[in-house]
C-alpha cells in the first residue's frame, strides 16, 4: 500500500495516529455502529413459530370446515375438528422450536475471540466487541472478526474458502490494488470476517462490522430467503377449490329446492352449510400436517434439522440438487495426490492405500518427501499428526512424510531451520536454510514449479546429481501441465548444499539449484459423494455444483463425481455471467452441470434461477 493511500485510509478512522483506540472512543463508535453481531442469527420464538403454523393452509382449511360445521349445528364435530387442527399446529410448532433451540445452543457454544491493539496493548476480545477503526493483530490461526484493510502483511496467507470456495490460501499484501473494484477473490489487501490466517502475520484496520461486512450481507441475504410454498400445498389448494366449487353448487341447488318445498330459511341455511363443510377435505389437510411432523422426526433421526416444516413438502418433487464443492463434496483438506521425483510419475491411491515408485526412483522419492517436510513451517502442538498447525499445503506435506514412515519431529529437529525467506509477489517460492550437520548447510526451495525450475541447472535422478538437459526440462514441464490438468495444485522442490553470501545467492549463486521433483495436491472428494450423486441420477434428479474454484479444477471434480450423468459435462464460468441479466440465462443455466468462480450471493441467485423452467 502506498504511503499516501495508507494515510488516507487510516485518517478516516483516526486509528493509526494512536496505539489503538481508547475505551471512550470504542464506546463512542459502538454507539454509532452497534455491536459487531451478524444479522439474522437470532432464532424465532415459540410464539412466532406457532403464529406461522396456524396460518398454514392445512390448519386454515380445517378451521374453515370446523366453523361451517358449527354454524350448521354440528358443534361437537366442529370443535373436535378444530382441536385436531390446533393439536397438529402445536406438534409442528414444538418440532420447529426444538430445531431452533438446538441451533441456538450451537450459536452460544461458539465464543470466538481475536487479537486487537487498544490503549498501547494487545488483548483478546470477543467478536461482538470490535468496532470500525480497531487495529487487528493477525497471527497464524487467527479468525478474522470483521472486514479490514491491511496496513502491514508479513508473508500473510488467509484461507478464504468460507467466502470464495477456494481451497488454496490467498497470499495477502498491504499494497493498494490497481483495479479499484476487483472481485472478492482478488482483493489481496483486504481480510474478511469468517476467514482464517494460516501463515505469516500482519496488521489491519477494521473498515466494516456486523451487517456491513461481506459475511453480514450474505447472512442478510440468507435471512430473506424463505422456502417456497410446498408443492403438495398447491395441489391441495387446487383440489379444494374444485371440491369447494362443487360443494357450493350442490348446497345452492339443495337450498333452492328446500325453499321451494317450503322449508324454513334457518333450516335450509344450516343444511346447505353442512353440505359445503362436508365438501372440504379437512381430513386430507390434517393428514398432510401430520405427515410433515412425522417427516421432521425421521429426518431428525438421520441428524438433519428442519427449521420450517413447509420445506418438507417439496422433497418429493425435487428435480435438481445443487451442491457446494469445498467442504461438502470435498473434505476441504489438502492432500498429496501425485508425486514426480525428477520426472518419474508416481500416483497416489485415493483412499490412502499408499503408493509405490520404480525401484530406481525410491531414493529420489524419499528425498523429495523429506525436502517437503524440511521446507515447511507447519508445527505440532503435541505429538500426533492431528495436532498440526499451519497452512493446508504444508500440513499435507507433513502428513505424507509421516505416512512414509518418517518421524518428522525428530528429522526436522536434527536439521533445524537457521534462515527462512518466505514467498512473495516478487519471488513465488519459499527458501529455507538448514543446519545439516556440523560442517554443512542445506538450502531447500519450494514453490511455483516453472519458477523453481528456472533456478535449476542440475537434477537428482537415481541418487546422482546430473546436468539438467533441455530434454529433461521439457519432460518436467510436461509432467507439471499433466498434473495441473488433473485439477491439482502443483509445487516444485529443489535444493543445494551450502548457500551464497547474499539473499539472492541462497538459490542463484554458483551452479544454481538441483531439481528434486513435483508434488501435486488436491482437496479430495469426500467418501460416498459419488454414490450420492449416482443415487440422485437413478431417482431422476439432476445435479449441479456451484463453486469458487477455477474451471480446470471443477472439470476434474465434475468428471470424478459423474455430475453430468452420461451427458457432456457443461461448465459455466462467472466471467461469462459478468454484465449479463440472470433472467436471460435460464435456458443455459438449466443445462449447466458446474458453475465456477462464483461468490455466495450469485450462488443463491443462480440456484433460484435454476428453479425457473427453461
Amino acid at each position: 500500500m502506498a504511503s499516501n493511500d495508507r494515510v488516507r485510509s487510516a485518517a478516516f478512522f483516526q486509528s493509526l495516529r494512536f496505539p489503538g483506540l481508547s475505551r471512550r472512543e470504542v464506546d463512542r463508535r459502538r454507539g454509532l455502529h452497534g455491536t459487531n453481531r451478524l444479522p439474522g442469527t437470532a432464532g424465532r420464538s415459540f410464539a412466532a413459530i406457532l403464529q406461522g403454523q396456524v396460518t398454514e393452509l392445512p390448519v386454515v382449511l380445517v378451521a374453515a370446515a370446523a366453523g361451517l360445521a358449527i354454524l350448521a349445528g354440528g358443534v361437537v364435530e366442529g370443535l373436535v375438528a378444530l382441536a385436531i387442527a390446533l393439536a397438529n399446529a402445536l406438534a409442528s410448532s414444538f418440532a420447529e422450536n426444538r430445531a431452533e433451540r438446538m441451533l441456538d445452543e450451537v450459536r452460544t457454544a461458539v465464543d470466538l475471540k481475536a487479537r486487537v491493539r487498544r490503549g498501547r496493548e494487545i488483548r483478546d476480545i470477543g467478536f461482538d466487541e470490535f468496532v470500525p477503526g480497531d487495529i487487528l493483530d493477525l497471527q497464524p490461526g487467527s479468525r478474522i472478526p470483521a472486514d479490514a484493510r491491511l496496513i502491514r502483511a508479513d508473508f500473510l496467507s488467509v484461507d478464504e474458502a468460507a467466502l470464495t470456495g477456494e481451497s488454496i490460501p490467498v497470499l495477502k499484501s498491504a499494497v493498494a490494488a490497481a483495479d479499484p473494484n476487483p472481485p472478492l477473490s482478488q482483493r489481496t489487501n483486504m481480510v474478511y470476517r469468517g476467514t482464517l490466517v494460516v501463515e505469516g502475520a500482519g496488521r489491519a484496520v477494521v473498515v466494516a462490522t456486523a451487517a456491513d461486512t461481506v459475511l453480514g450481507r450474505l447472512q442478510a441475504f440468507l435471512g430473506a430467503v424463505f422456502p417456497p410454498e410446498a408443492a403438495v400445498a398447491g395441489d391441495m389448494r387446487r383440489l379444494i377449490r374444485h371440491f369447494l366449487g362443487a360443494g357450493l353448487g350442490v348446497g345452492g341447488v339443495f337450498g333452492l329446492y328446500s325453499l321451494i318445498r317450503g322449508h324454513g330459511i334457518l333450516q335450509v341455511l344450516r343444511e346447505s352449510l353442512a353440505l359445503v363443510a362436508g365438501a372440504i377435505p379437512s381430513g386430507l389437510s390434517t393428514l398432510s400436517a401430520s405427515a410433515f411432523a412425522f417427516g421432521h422426526q425421521e429426518l431428525r433421526r438421520r441428524r438433519v434439522l428442519v427449521r420450517r416444516l413447509r420445506a418438507l413438502g417439496n422433497l418429493a418433487s425435487t428435480q435438481i440438487v445443487c451442491f457446494d464443492k469445498t467442504g461438502t463434496l470435498t473434505l476441504n483438506q489438502m492432500r498429496v495426490a501425485g508425486l514426480c521425483p525428477a520426472f518419474e510419475r508416481v500416483d497416489i491411491a485415493e483412499e490412502g492405500a499408499g503408493f509405490s515408485a520404480p525401484a530406481s526412483a525410491e531414493g529420489d522419492l524419499d528425498w523429495l518427501i523429506r525436502l517437503g517436510a524440511l521446507c515447511n513451517e507447519a508445527f505440532m502442538l503435541h505429538e500426533g499428526a492431528q495436532s498440526l498447525e499451519g497452512s493446508s499445503t504444508e500440513k499435507a506435506l507433513i502428513h505424507l512424510a509421516e505416512e512414509r514412515g518418517i518421524n518428522t519431529t525428530r528429522f526436522r529437529g536434527e536439521h533445524p531451520i537457521v534462515e527462512i525467506f518466505h514467498r512473495s509477489e516478487h519471488h513465488p517460492f519459499m527458501v529455507t536454510v538448514h543446519q545439516w550437520d556440523a560442517k554443512q548447510e542445506l538450502t531447500a526451495v519450494k514453490g511455483a514449479p516453472l519458477e523453481v525450475l528456472e533456478q535449476c541447472s542440475r537434477l537428482r535422478r537415481g541418487g546422482a546429481i546430473l546436468p539438467l538437459t533441455d530434454e529433461a526440462r521439457a519432460r518436467i514441464e510436461a509432467e507439471n501441465f499433466r498434473m495441473a490438468g488433473r485439477g491439482l495444485r502443483v509445487l516444485g522442490l529443489a535444493f543445494r548444499w551450502g548457500r551464497g553470501g547474499t539473499e539472492a545467492g541462497r538459490y542463484a549463486d554458483g551452479e544454481g539449484l538441483v531439481w528434486s521433483g513435483l508434488v501435486g495436491l488436491s482437496d479430495p472428494v469426500r467418501r460416498g459423494a459419488r454414490e450420492v450423486v449416482q443415487a440422485l441420477h437413478r431417482a431422476g434428479i439432476r445435479t449441479a455444483v456451484l463453486t469458487g474454484d477455477q474451471s480446470l479444477t471443477a472439470q476434474y471434480i465434475g468428471g470424478r463425481l459423474g455430475l453430468s450423468g452420461g451427458e457432456p459435462l457443461r461448465i459455466l464460468d462467472a466471467a461469462d455471467l459478468r454484465g449479463a441479466a440472470l433472467t436471460g440465462l435460464a435456458g443455459v443455466v438449466a443445462r449447466t452441470h458446474v458453475f465456477t468462480r462464483l461468490l455466495p450471493p450469485r450462488n443463491f441467485r443462480l440456484s433460484s434461477l435454476i428453479r425457473v423452467p427453461a
